[in-house]
């Protein structure tokens, strides 16, 4: 199966084949302005074990995160996008919360890319997945480095969106005073 159905000129196709590594609930913040790659893709990776929140703008995802820094284990982006570079949301991310690991993904990395990536502090530079397989599977890169303490719990929730909002973020709602586990939250301190 083919995600889109419609493929837009200049979009990805992302290839839907049930992933063999599964995620234990980290918490992924996905970027990307072309919204035919971030739906299908964080709904994958839902299905995959992940808990997604998918934006489709840059300074969207900057203002999801800011609002709730400590609701993510990982941030996925982009390297080119209107409005705001990869690098330059990186940046901001790391402004806010330093310890924040951030996977960047290009349909084109040239060599430069790599080094200003290192610059800022950006864990990987890959290209961007013909598969969510792929992605999953650096992402279980990423996780496997970090130590997982299971009895730390989530942090609050990201705040309720707005209607409009909604149109550009999907964010997950955990009930109140619910918990989950953070593998990366012992890393975070």
């Amino acid at each position: 199966m083919y995600l889109p159905a419609a493929a837009a000129e200049n979009s990805t196709v992302i290839v839907a084949r049930p992933p063999t590594v599964k995620g234990r609930g980290q918490r992924v913040l996905y970027v990307d302005d072309d919204a035919a790659i971030v739906y299908p893709t964080a709904r994958i990776l839902e299905r995959s074990g992940y808990k997604v929140t998918g934006c489709d703008s840059p300074r969207q995802g900057l203002q999801t995160f800011r609002d709730s820094p400590d609701s993510f284990d990982v941030v996925v982006t982009d390297l080119s996008m209107p409005q705001m570079s990869g690098f330059d949301l990186a940046r901001e991310l790391h402004a806010v919360r330093p310890s924040i690991p951030i996977l960047m993904t290009s349909g084109y990395v040239r060599p430069e890319d790599r080094d200003a990536a290192r610059a800022v502090g950006i864990h990987d530079v890959i290209l961007k997945p013909d598969t969510v397989d792929e992605l999953s599977q650096a992402l279980a890169g990423l996780f496997s480095r970090w130590t997982w303490a299971p009895d730390e719990t989530m942090a609050p929730a990201p705040r309720a969106a707005s209607t409009r909002d909604e149109a550009r973020c999907s964010l997950q709602r955990m009930p109140a005073g619910s918990t989950a586990q953070s593998p990366l939250a012992s890393h975070a301190r």
